[in-house]
């Protein structure tokens, strides 16, 4: 299936070729007293004299798309327009009755008799009206007018850098990111693993650790936010976040104390509540917190507090209840496990398994900011408030594996390539970030968990640019609604790939709708009338006011309302094929997950 963009591109290109090509055959024929290229060539085959035009009936107007170019047709600006009707006078320097300005003679083969009879029949008369002007667009190169075709002879066929540029950078990004994070399991589901592992106390425990696969061949869901990919969390404060994770944590820590170890073989302590420290030979301390403020010089007993905690000057107190606190070996310090910045005191082998960041220098949950961590990339200038907005631009470049940027590479270099070659490379730029970045942004408002990346989005944004390219170029199509149909078709299927994890249904739509706008504001476009210049000069303006429109009122819905609870969004964004294929596009399933 020819993709519209080649089609509509060839269209231009081919017409183009064959008017410049007429007009060099027909000078060079005219300057050795030939009639021009194209002009009774299959009758004089036939030993028939060249088809002469009939003068319309009196008080009828000469349709302009039969016999001859006209002088310009009427409009202006950017537009080439296509005069219907001209006056009833034909050109100057041409009979009125090509048949009866000079008797031709006899041809050889031709008798005199069938020579005057064939010179006598009235010729056939081209349909008036916008059948003839349809045919004319579909390869009379009579049909054009002198605009129209000074229009399509400054057609010019751009290199296309930019999109070899960004192929380029996502190939490097590519392969940076397999090179420095391990691919995750090549599965549809989940993937679990377990091992003995030294716990909280120091006591071997068996932990597991599932962790969601990757059909498409690349890193794990945790590597592909560090790497920029859009996550929401990492975007700005996500208030779900702070209410079921951060905030129960502080409320935890405030009730916990410093569990020891008073068995023979003891000595190791851990920083819990009340109810995790139950057993035999443990010893919980209240209020105090395993190597917390209380070992400080600086400590004050009644507020429980130090100035310069936790980097702190350790000193010898008298109580013997904050000396044993102090001076017990610690074992399980913060570590920040998943996606949502879960934090727990666990040992290092503990959380190493688990794929989290572990904190040594830290003795408190309240210490570290996970976000920090688990983002990656430029610190947040407020702990308390990511501020990572770049990641709706740099996850255009970061796809989730090899196959997905296959697919990519085969549409930027079957589609993209020729919308540049036609627009150039600045226009091409405008509309790919435009409807990248204005998808990721619909895309992060209403599912602000799921782990998105890929140039899909402005893929999206190509695609309306073809469906906006064949609306524009109608004229120019010989079948423009079998190319409809074939670019629906291809429409269906890209929306249906948008179920599958990694690529974001509610990014390809938004992608979708700010490419549309794009192009009508972007790519150049031919008219072919006074009224058509107008309409499409009415749809540029449009096109711009929907793009500033739709960004920044998708910009104000991302940072002032959330829709962290839309479950319907995540089942338009991924369908369950098997068990767990949808795991990491649960919001619910997300949050009890580590």
């Amino acid at each position: 299936m020819v993709p519209v963009s080649t089609m509509v591109f060839s269209a231009i290109k081919q017409k183009t070729a064959s008017m410049r090509k007429g007009g060099q055959q027909g000078a060079q024929q005219q300057s050795r007293g030939l009639p021009a290229a194209g002009q009774g060539r299959g009758n004089q085959s036939r030993g028939l004299p060249p088809p002469t035009a009939a003068a319309p009936p009196p008080g009828q107007s000469r349709n302009h798309d039969q016999d001859w170019f006209g002088g310009g047709g009427a409009g202006g600006g950017n537009g080439f327009v296509i005069s219907r009707n001209v006056g009833s006078q034909p050109p100057q320097n041409q009979p009125r009755d090509a048949s009866r300005a000079m008797p031709a003679a006899p041809m050889n083969g031709v008798s005199g008799a069938d020579s005057r009879r064939a010179q006598a029949a009235p010729p056939s008369r081209a349909p008036q009206g916008p059948t003839n002007q349809a045919r004319a667009l579909h390869g009379n190169q009579g049909g054009y007018d002198t605009e129209v075709r000074k229009q399509l002879n400054a057609i010019y066929e751009h290199r296309p850098y930019f999109t070899y540029f960004v192929s380029f950078v996502q190939i490097i990004v590519m392969i940076v990111s397999v090179a420095v994070y391990s691919l995750a399991p090549i599965t549809f589901g989940t993937s679990t693993s377990s091992a003995s592992v030294a716990s909280q106390d120091g006591s071997l425990v068996t932990a597991t650790y599932t962790e969601q696969g990757n059909f498409w061949i690349g890193v794990s869901p945790n590597s592909l936010v560090l790497l920029a990919a859009k996550f929401t969390p990492c975007i700005r404060k996500d208030t779900r976040v702070q209410e079921i994770i951060l905030d129960p944590q502080l409320q935890a820590e405030k009730q916990s104390g410093c569990c020891m170890d008073t068995s023979p073989s003891g000595g190791n302590c851990y920083t819990t509540t009340a109810s995790s420290c139950t057993s035999q030979f443990k010893q919980f301390l209240p209020g105090l917190s395993c190597g917390g403020p209380q070992c400080c010089g600086d400590f004050i007993e009644g507020t429980q507090t130090s100035a310069t905690w936790p980097r702190c000057t350790k000193a010898d107190s008298s109580n013997a209840t904050i000396k044993k606190s102090c001076d017990c070996n610690m074992l399980a310090r913060p570590c920040c496990l998943g996606l949502v910045g879960k934090c727990e005191l666990q040992s290092k082998d503990y959380c190493d398994f688990k794929r989290g960041f572990w904190h040594e220098n830290a003795t408190l949950c309240s210490q570290v900011k996970c976000f920090d961590e688990i983002c990656g990339l430029i610190p947040f200038a407020d702990s308390s408030k990511p501020d990572q907005w770049y990641r709706v631009y740099l996850a255009l470049f970061l796809h989730a594996g090899f196959i997905h940027l296959f697919f990519v590479l085969l549409f930027q270099y079957s589609v993209t390539i020729d919308i540049e070659k036609l627009s150039g490379c600045v226009r091409m730029a405008c509309i790919f970030f435009l409807s990248g970045i204005g998808g990721y942004v619909v895309s992060a408002t209403l599912t602000p968990y799921q782990v998105s990346s890929g140039a899909t989005p402005a893929c999206y944004g190509v695609l309306a640019c073809l469906l906006v390219e064949l609306f524009q170029s109608w004229q120019l199509l010989r079948s423009p609604g079998f190319e409809l149909f074939k670019l629906l078709l291809l429409l269906v299927f890209a929306f249906a790939l948008g179920l599958l994890p990694y690529i974001d249904n509610w990014g390809n739509i938004g992608g979708f709708v700010f490419g549309a706008l794009s192009a009508l504001v972007f790519l150049p476009y031919i008219t072919f009338g006074r009224w058509d210049a107008t309409r499409k000069r009415v749809l540029l303006v449009v096109g711009f006011v929907g793009v500033v429109v739709l960004m920044v009122l998708w910009n104000v819905l991302l940072y002032t309302n959330q829709f962290n609870t839309c479950q319907w969004c995540n089942d338009f964004d991924c369908v369950n094929i098997v068990t767990d294929f949808c795991k990491d596009n649960s919001q619910d399933e997300l949050f009890r997950t580590v």
